[in-house]
């Protein structure tokens, strides 16, 4: 007959308490139950744990030295059983992260923040990855939550948005819209026309790129009528604020990515465009199982959008 976890703890509180009246009572039951499991350990021991003979108990050296394994096993066990509840209820474990560059960089560094002071047994295992990429990534468990661009049409999906970017024109310091659209706007950025765009030589998103910045500019341009002449086609805005720099053309980037603009290059406010919001989203599976990933998105509700970055 194999030992209960009820037994080892019963030995203990006996150890501890060297009598068998004062143990019992801190067990709330009587003593000749509590004589019996002692006695069905030791059997299945084949060891006595306990010297009887004396008015007093003792341990016996064997006994001494079981107390000392068993006390460090009901340690971990009750900690294993604290850890397993704080997973089921979302308070441990971990939640894979994808998220694209832009969007990563408004809303990762908050969350990782609110996570550790709040959720500090739950880790955030963080992947870079495309929007395109980022729906199949949650359906093979690669991921469990998604920071991108709207993603429309998966009914497996939940999605939720996140607070809103705006466009910006980011414009080489060379070119005359720099010298024709001087004067500040009430954020100390000056204001640049749609219309100024028409015929500008300009670094375009590529068509096999960011699709959702792809349509986005081009039904600008359908809605604004502005033709502006595509110089180069690129798939990073990083990459695109280079080429800027460099005075290679115009660029239409959301204002979050304004750490990466270089010295030679200005950024104008196009307030006509500012109703053409840049959206993120929030994306995970409907048939997650991960508790983490409730605490994690309460968290998410909390998160906020600055460009003053």
């Amino acid at each position: 007959m194999s030992y209960t976890i009820d037994q080892l703890r019963a030995f203990v509180v006996v150890a501890e308490e060297m009598h068998f009246g004062r143990a019992a009572e801190r067990l709330n039951i009587s003593q000749p139950p509590l004589s019996r499991q002692i006695q069905s350990l030791e059997r299945h021991l084949h060891v006595q744990l306990f010297d009887r003979s004396r008015r007093a108990i003792t341990l016996t050296t064997a006994g001494a030295g079981y107390l000392s394994d068993i006390r460090r096993s009901l340690e971990l066990l009750e900690a294993s059983e604290v850890n397993v509840r704080r997973a089921s209820d979302g308070l441990r474990g971990s939640v894979h992260l994808g998220f694209t560059l832009i969007v990563g960089n408004i809303f990762v560094p908050q969350l990782l923040k609110l996570a550790a002071e709040e959720l500090p047994g739950v880790k955030l295992v963080l992947h870079e990855m495309n929007t395109a990429r980022q729906p199949s990534a949650l359906q093979e468990g690669t991921i469990d939550l998604g920071m991108s661009r709207p993603v429309p049409g998966l009914l497996e999906l939940h999605s939720k948005r996140l607070p809103s970017d705006t466009l910006l024109a980011a414009v080489p310091k060379n070119f005359g819209l720099c010298r024709n659209y001087a004067s500040s706007g009430a954020s100390g950025l000056p204001i640049l026309p749609v219309a100024a765009l028409d015929g500008q030589d300009f670094v375009m998103y590529a068509e096999n790129g960011p699709a959702y910045f792809y349509d986005l500019l081009r039904s600008i341009f359908t809605l604004w009528k502005v033709t502006p002449l595509t110089v180069q086609e690129i798939v990073e805005v990083y990459t695109m604020l280079q080429l800027v720099d460099s005075g290679i053309g115009v660029a239409l980037i959301p204002s979050s990515a304004r750490r990466w603009v270089g010295e030679n290059t200005q950024l104008f406010r196009m307030p006509e465009l500012e109703p053409h919001t840049i959206d993120s989203t929030l994306i995970w599976n409907k048939a997650s199982r991960n508790p983490a990933l409730k605490r994690v998105l309460e968290l998410t509700d909390r998160l906020e959008f600055s460009s003053e970055l």
